[in-house]
Formats: structure tokens, C-alpha cells, sequence
């Protein structure tokens, strides 16, 4: 093989390439690099769902069709070829980037086996549940290839996962109208078919299926475990506000100092295992259900979209904070009135320390509010969340 040779692909990824999209106005691009992989995001204000990855070490570039797509069949920028008994199938390239209009252009170039390849991606403004591009790539070079009819140079190639009927990442093969089922081992259509457009079909396969009610059990189990621990530590922070009435009234007050440094630590454990829940109940949102059942269906989906499941939701996380908060102002108030209605302590030494452990109790207070504040904490973990992770 010797001289130059164009090649011009056409990507598409779609949920449901049937149903006419809606266009996602106000939007624009976001790209960052993290170390070979050039991840593309569209989308607007702090929200930048992940559209493409490019992976400048093997020049394999995925796209999904936006927040709750997974990732499955690559193309593979550079051309594939068999020399001298060995096969050449992806390599490093280097690539720039740069907002073309609408569209999202990424220059690349790399060599294979010999072949110098530079080229030119250009995608589309996404549209509701559809991305769709270009690939543009010019080859030049001399190269002497093995005889191997149908394998031997291969200017566009897919790449996916298909084990067994029950473990792929694609199902099947299709060009244009037909579809052929991958078999065991083999080729995939023999001897060969003609035709202008072909792709692989993704889906579910059993393995994820399977992956996601393990994963969705544990979870759950998980979530039940956080929440039972939750109640633990309330219980715990009323035995111990207990006691230390008992001992403070009695006969020393500035025992019922150390109750709201106690409240304090058990706040943060408390507003720890409620962030675990809330991450928890979030996973099982985006990355289970809407995998399983769809968008929208689901308990973990039903809840946000119900108002009362709001309300519950804030009057528990109420109650919460009065408990705790509550329970270390009527400790710092039963000290105030117990230590006014009795004389004060004699020796210096003794006077000091309880302003200084009253200074505390009062900084603990400050730090309990501060800690159980909710900062749009789970409006974070959701937008985190519905951003497609590259592989």
C-alpha cells in the first residue's frame, strides 16, 4: 500500500433515533484533559454532562447521548492493518480543540505501523438524546501489508465488547436496514455485505442486569444500615444529656458543659451518614433505576417529584437539628441557672477553667449549626451523578 487515502465516517449515538429531537438551546461546549483522555461536555451554567471521551493513548473515541447514557463501542481513529505478521490497531495521537459555530471541532494526528494520520472530528450541537459528528482522517506513507483478505487494512473500526449471549456491551452488527447477530467465534456477516452506513447495537445484556438488582440489594442494605445508625446516635446523645443533668444539678454544674461538645461529634457522624444516604439514594437513582426501568420510574425517582416525600424528608431532618441543637442549649441554660443559684467557685483555677469550658460549649453550638447545614449538598451529588463516566 502506498499513497495517501481519505476516509469519511459519520457518528451518530441515539437513544431513539425514531423520535424527532428537541433542541438543547442556551447551551455550549466544555472541554478539559485529564491525563490522555479529552472529555467534551455540553450543557449550561455549573452543569456540563459528559457527550465524549478521547483517548489520546489509543486514539479510541467514545460518545453517549447525554446524562443517563452509558459507554460501549468506540471508533478507532487511526486505520488498522496487518504488517509483517503482527497486527497494528490504535496509538497515540495528539489533539487540539477549539468551538466552530455550533459545532465542536478536535484536530488529531498520530502514526501507525509507518503511516503518518492526521484528521478532524466535528460534532454536532447534542440534541435530546442524540449526538451525532463527523470523522475526517487522511493516511500517508508506504507500508508493505500481510495477505490477509478482508483484514488486512481497515480504515474505520469499531470496537466493543461482545463474551456471550448474556455479556456484551453490543448485541449485534447492523448495516443499513439488516442486522446480524454475533456469534461465538467468527466472522460476523460472512463472507461480506455492501452497504453506506454501519454501527454496532448496545442495549442491556443479562450481566448488567444481573450487576444492577445485586448492586441495587446491597445498596438499599446499606442505606437501611446508615439510617438505623442515625438513630443510634440520637438515642445516644439523650442517655448521655441524661446523665450529665443528673450529675450537673446535683452537685456539679460544669458537667453539663461537656454535653455539647458530645452533641457535636455525634452531629457530624449524624450529617455524615445522612450525606452517605442521600449519595446512596442518588446512585440508585440515576445509575440503576433509570438503567432498569427507565427515566422517571422507580421509588428513588418518585420521591423528589413528591411533594409530600419532601415534606417527611425536611420535618426528619427538622427534628433532627432541634434534638441536637435543642438538647445543647438546654444544657448551657441548666448550667447558666444552676450556677447563678449557687455560690461561686473559691479558687481561681476553678473559675477559669469552667469559662473556659463554657467558651467551648458555646463554640461546639456554632459548629453543630454549621455542620448540620445542608448547603444544596444533594443538588451537588445529583448533578455529579448524572455525568456519564468515561472508561
Amino acid at each position: 500500500m502506498s499513497g495517501p487515502l481519505a476516509t469519511i465516517a459519520r457518528l451518530c449515538n441515539s437513544q431513539n433515533p425514531s423520535h424527532a429531537p428537541d433542541v438543547l438551546m442556551g447551551h455550549s461546549w466544555s472541554v478539559a484533559q485529564r491525563g490522555n483522555i479529552v472529555e467534551v461536555g455540553y450543557g449550561g451554567g455549573s452543569d456540563f454532562p459528559q457527550y465524549a471521551a478521547l483517548h489520546t493513548d489509543s486514539s479510541y473515541l467514545r460518545l453517549n447521548y447525554g446524562p443517563g447514557s452509558g459507554w460501549g463501542t468506540s471508533i478507532i481513529l487511526l486505520p488498522s492493518l496487518w504488517v509483517a505478521g503482527r497486527y497494528y490497531q490504535g496509538g497515540q495521537i495528539s489533539a487540539a480543540w477549539r468551538k466552530e459555530g455550533a459545532d465542536f471541532e478536535i484536530s488529531f494526528q498520530g502514526s501507525i505501523s509507518g503511516l503518518r494520520a492526521q484528521g478532524l472530528i466535528r460534532l454536532a450541537r447534542p440534541v435530546s438524546n442524540l449526538i451525532s459528528g463527523t470523522v475526517t482522517v487522511n493516511v500517508d506513507g508506504d507500508v508493505n501489508l500481510d495477505c490477509r483478505p478482508r483484514e488486512a487494512f481497515k480504515s474505520v473500526n469499531l470496537s466493543s465488547m461482545h463474551i456471550s449471549a448474556d455479556h456484551w456491551d453490543a448485541q449485534s452488527a447492523q448495516i443499513d436496514t439488516q442486522s446480524f447477530q454475533i456469534p461465538a467465534c467468527g466472522w460476523t456477516i460472512p463472507p461480506s455485505s455492501v452497504g453506506r452506513r454501519f454501527g454496532l447495537k448496545g442495549g442491556s445484556s443479562t450481566w448488567k442486569t444481573d450487576f444492577l438488582l445485586a448492586e441495587y440489594a446491597q445498596l438499599k442494605g446499606e442505606i437501611l444500615k446508615r439510617s438505623e445508625f442515625q438513630h443510634q446516635l440520637i438515642s445516644i446523645a439523650l442517655v448521655a444529656l441524661g446523665a450529665l443533668i443528673t450529675v450537673g444539678v446535683k452537685d456539679a454544674p460544669a458537667a453539663l458543659l461537656a454535653y455539647p461538645m458530645l452533641a457535636l461529634f455525634l452531629s457530624a457522624a449524624w450529617s455524615y451518614n445522612d450525606a452517605q444516604i442521600a449519595q446512596l439514594g442518588i446512585y440508585i437513582r440515576y445509575r440503576i433505576e433509570d438503567q432498569l426501568v427507565g427515566e422517571g420510574l422507580g421509588w428513588e425517582n418518585a420521591i423528589p417529584s413528591d411533594c409530600v416525600s419532601k415534606i417527611i424528608g425536611a420535618r426528619i431532618r427538622y427534628a433532627t437539628r432541634g434534638i441536637l441543637w435543642g438538647s445543647e442549649f438546654l444544657a448551657i441554660g441548666l448550667y447558666l441557672l444552676k450556677r447563678l443559684s449557687m455560690t461561686c467557685p473559691t479558687g481561681n483555677a476553678e473559675r477559669i477553667g469552667e469559662v473556659i469550658l463554657l467558651a467551648l460549649s458555646i463554640t461546639a453550638v456554632a459548629f453543630t449549626v454549621l455542620v448540620m447545614r445542608d448547603k444544596d449538598l444533594r443538588k451537588v451529588i445529583a448533578e455529579n451523578m448524572q455525568k456519564p463516566v468515561a472508561k
